[in-house]
């Protein structure tokens, strides 16, 4: 597979390139897999390290027990 660097807003994305045949038209077309930032040439994916693993709730109600 071929990776692709594409500069968006100023920062450099890494994508995989996958080609593939399309019988209805005829012709060969690809598809794009995102990698990551890149950062030193190796893909870093930014997004998926900011989240929290497991969700915390927002909100805490508690009936019946001061009743």
């Amino acid at each position: 597979m071929k990776t692709r660097i594409k500069k968006i807003k100023g920062k450099e994305c890494i994508y995989e390139i996958t080609p593939y045949y399309d019988p209805e038209t005829k012709t060969v077309k690809q598809r794009s897999k995102y990698l990551g930032k890149n950062v030193t040439g190796k893909p870093i994916k930014i997004r998926f390290q900011t989240k929290p693993l497991i969700s915390t709730p927002k909100k805490v109600l508690s009936y019946d027990e001061f009743a």
